[in-house]
């Protein structure tokens, strides 16, 4: 059972070594294979989105993804609240049709609780960023999803996030963390 283990570790090898110096799956593999390699380097909003938490640092802000409901706000995809209680926006945007679209949303991202607004987009989109908000920020990232500020938000509000509104988005976070353990 062993040696028939490591024969199979070794022809997977093999093959991985073809792949790899071709580019490409061999025909005869072609159909039915999964791989890691993305035909392109476009950045999923996942990737995205872990790059802005990063650079954001969650040791020192709160932040939580996707508050659509249960913080009495237009859907964000990032919520962050600074140390110092102010809360920031960021809209990811991945493609040059969603950046579009988003000028189109009724709430055109304002509210008195949100200080700063920030787009973060992949590098492919700068040539877009005109449809972006002059009051928003931009971050930009890159393909190696490291983040650089390519814009400064406009503050929008002095509005400080009290301690319940805290207490009540770190909830929106806590039960976002354990619906994706299944609970």
């Amino acid at each position: 059972m062993e040696s028939k283990s490591i024969a199979l570790l070794n022809n997977a090898t093999k093959m991985l070594a073809e792949v790899q110096s071709i580019g490409q799956l061999p025909s005869a593999l072609a159909d039915g294979v999964v791989t890691n390699r993305r035909k392109s380097m476009s950045l999923r909003t996942s990737e995205i989105e872990c790059a802005v938490v990063r650079y954001f640092n969650p040791r020192v802000n709160l932040i939580v993804p996707n508050v659509s409901w249960g913080f009495n706000l237009h859907e964000c995809d990032l919520l962050i609240i600074t140390r110092h209680g102010y809360a920031y926006e960021v809209e990811i945007k991945i493609s040059k049709s969603d950046l579009y679209r988003d000028k189109y949303k009724a709430h055109k991202h304002r509210s008195e609780r949100i200080k700063r607004l920030y787009f973060a987009i992949p590098e492919t989109l700068l040539p877009y960023i005109s449809e972006i908000p002059e009051r928003a920020g931009i971050i930009v990232v890159n393909e190696h999803r490291q983040c650089r500020r390519f814009r400064e938000a406009q503050a929008q509000t002095k509005y400080k996030i009290s301690e319940h509104e805290k207490f009540m988005l770190a909830r929106l976070g806590t039960l976002r963390f354990w619906s994706l353990k299944g609970m």
